[in-house]
């Protein structure tokens, strides 16, 4: 291996570590402020939980309730509360598990760069005495280069683990809608209901993925300087009650028309990934054009 390639393998790792580095302490900071929030998601969901087990072992509010005739809409409400406060819970406890896979394998990637930049250094200019100077003119251009394009490619691949999410979702979300055209026109009953809402569920668990990945590919295109608006929206525990409780062509309707809007917004948040992904590739084969000359 000659002097040149040596040296620009060396500074290519170097400035990965760098970046890998400042990566790793600001996905730390984001897991203890999601830590944090989880934490809080947690007894605002135990506080709920509570409200319904205490109306549910007939409690004087709860016989209150069944004098005056409004005991099962209280309890609907309360449960449906608490199943609001659960649904908060596990899209966080998600995000946190998101958070805590990333870091680890942004922390043995530090770890591993490390390693091999010490070997790099360490042997370089005892292998090519010669080659100091001609290092120095070339090599702060070059850490440059490298630092942009690892950034890049880190960018690339948070956008393409959404874009992957995302083509699950729009899976999901295609089935659920099937299922539910069938239950609006023709009927389906209970059954058709069940399958129906655990399309939705799937779809819905998709979406939460999507959302947790998301700050985590927000934070890289940050870094290279690209910015992503886009959010998703889901079905609610709300709307899967009024559906089956009150099972008609009205509710059937709404459930579908807002499958039908997930779906379309899915499509546009796709089409945006695909594009972001073009910007970067365009991007990381400048780079290498302009190392190249180097």
């Amino acid at each position: 291996m000659e002097f040149n390639t040596a040296h620009d393998k060396m500074i290519q790792t170097q400035e990965e570590l760098k970046v890998m580095k400042k990566k790793e302490l600001d996905l730390k900071l984001m897991l203890e402020e999601r830590n944090q929030a989880l934490k809080d998601f947690l007894r605002n969901m135990e506080k709920e939980k509570k409200d319904v087990d205490t109306l549910e072992k007939t409690s004087f509010s709860g016989i209150l309730a069944k004098i005056s005739g409004s005991y099962d809409e209280k309890r609907d409400k309360e449960y449906q509360e608490y199943l609001d406060a659960k649904l908060e819970y596990d899209r966080n406890f998600e995000a946190v598990n998101q958070l805590k896979s990333e870091l680890a394998r942004t922390s043995e990637e530090v770890r591993n760069l490390q390693s091999d930049y010490l070997d790099q250094k360490n042997h370089l200019f005892i292998a090519y005495p010669e080659g100091r100077a001609m290092a120095e003119k070339i090599e702060t251009e070059k850490k440059a280069w490298y630092s942009l394009r690892k950034e890049l490619l880190e960018a690339k691949r948070a956008v393409e683990n959404v874009l992957s999410l995302s083509h699950s979702a729009k899976k999901s979300f295609e089935s659920a809608r099937g299922w539910s055209t069938y239950d609006t026109f023709f009927s389906g009953g209970l059954i058709t209901d069940i399958v129906k809402y655990s399309k939705i569920d799937e779809a819905n668990d998709s979406v939460s993925r999507i959302s947790s990945s998301s700050n985590i590919m927000n934070k890289e295109l940050r870094d290279v300087d690209i910015a992503f608006h886009e959010n998703m929206d889901t079905i609610g525990q709300g709307d899967r009650f009024f559906d089956i409780a009150f099972d008609n062509i009205f509710s059937d309707w709404n459930v579908r028309s807002k499958i039908q809007n997930n779906l379309s917004s899915l499509n546009s948040y796709i089409s945006q990934l695909e594009s972001t992904l073009r910007v970067l590739d365009n991007k990381i084969t400048e780079v290498n054009r302009r190392l190249h000359k180097l």
